[in-house]
Parts: C-alpha cells; sequence; structure tokens
C-alpha cells in the first residue's frame, strides 16, 4: 500500500482555485491508479509570480516513447484489449488543456519502472 505525503502551505489552505484543483486531481488520480507500493508526494511552492505544483509517485513509471504523446487525447501508454488499467486516456490531456487555459505549462519527468513527476506552473 503506498504511503501518501501531501505537502500544503496552512497559511493558504485555499490556495487552489477550481481549475487547478481540476488538473491537481486528474495527476493525482493517475499516480495513485499506477503507484503499487511506495508513495505519492503532492506539493507546491511559491516562485516569484507563479505557483509550482508536482505530483511525484514511485509508480510504473512511463516509457520515454509515450511521454512523447501523453498529453494527446486518448492515448495511453498500453493500447488495446489488454491494457491493465482503466481509463480512456482524457485525464492528461484535461490537465494540459487547464493549466494552459491559465496561462501555464505543464511537464512530465519518469523513467519506466521507477516513477513519474508531473509539475504544472501556473501565473499567479
Amino acid at each position: 500500500m503506498p504511503v501518501y505525503k501531501v505537502i500544503i502551505n496552512a497559511k493558504n489552505p485555499n490556495i487552489l482555485p477550481d481549475k487547478m484543483q481540476l488538473g491537481l486531481n486528474h495527476l493525482l488520480d493517475n499516480a495513485t491508479k499506477f503507484t503499487h507500493q511506495g508513495s505519492v508526494t503532492i506539493g507546491y511552492e511559491q516562485l516569484n509570480n507563479e505557483l509550482s505544483f508536482f505530483v511525484k509517485d514511485t509508480g510504473i513509471g512511463i516509457s520515454e516513447e509515450s511521454q512523447k504523446t501523453l498529453f494527446k487525447n486518448f492515448m495511453q501508454e498500453t493500447v488495446g484489449n489488454t491494457r491493465d488499467y482503466d481509463g480512456c486516456g482524457l485525464g492528461l490531456a484535461i490537465v494540459k488543456g487547464t493549466v494552459e487555459l491559465l496561462g501555464g505549462k505543464v511537464s512530465v519527468e519518469s523513467v519506466k519502472g521507477e516513477g513519474s513527476t508531473f509539475c504544472f506552473t501556473v501565473p499567479l
């Protein structure tokens, strides 16, 4: 069972507008879905006039090839009738679209078999 760590700024607990929370929820859902043991860590920090959020997991990771198309509609690393995980491949596309609507950027760093870190930064 994964260990969940949450980093929240107690001075500003309502820092997440609905659209940012939507993006963070999709990333957190994916992290918990693909992490069978280890941990999922979420957090944020303020950098100048931006908020930078991250979701880091020790899950199954994503191949370098799959990372190139990961944020497109209906894209998943494993396709076909033998997929091990539910989903239609829209969560990360929604994250990207939402973050870009807010004027931000989203990125991923991942190693297959070791885990992933998804980050998004939005202006304040």
